[in-house]
């Protein structure tokens, strides 16, 4: 009887790491949306501020993959790494929005891509 409690119980503690891991995914990607927003307004508008913006897109973007790193894998990491470290040079040359597209795209589909299902337990 004991080994079915232990089962349970590992079970259990599974079921609540992956509920842990796609609520960090979830809050991370909607304060990185969120700050992108306001950098892709800033660009439409021509604000000069815009520059300012990306470089605290970044700083936020190295606070919150510290968090994603458990959760995601490497590839996908890097690849918006690269994006956003060069955002704030796009945005001086004008090119920013698509940029700033891109970024907003790839961090939904990491969002998609790591939600919880039931695999993951297995």
């Amino acid at each position: 009887m004991s080994r079915l409690y232990v089962s349970l119980l590992i079970f259990l503690v599974c079921v609540c790491v992956c509920f842990a891991g796609a609520f960090l995914v979830k809050d991370s990607s909607d304060k990185i949306n969120r700050k992108a927003d306001e950098v892709y307004a800033l660009i439409k508008s021509d604000n000069g501020a815009a520059t300012d913006k990306a470089n605290e897109l970044l700083d936020l973007w190295e606070k919150e993959q510290i968090k994603l790193i458990p959760f995601t894998p490497m590839k996908r990491i890097d690849d918006i790494s690269l994006i956003i470290y060069a955002l704030p040079q796009t945005v001086l040359e004008k090119d920013g929005a698509a940029e700033v597209a891109r970024i907003k795209f790839m961090i939904n589909d990491l969002y998609a891509a790591e939600g919880f299902n039931i695999y993951d337990l297995f």
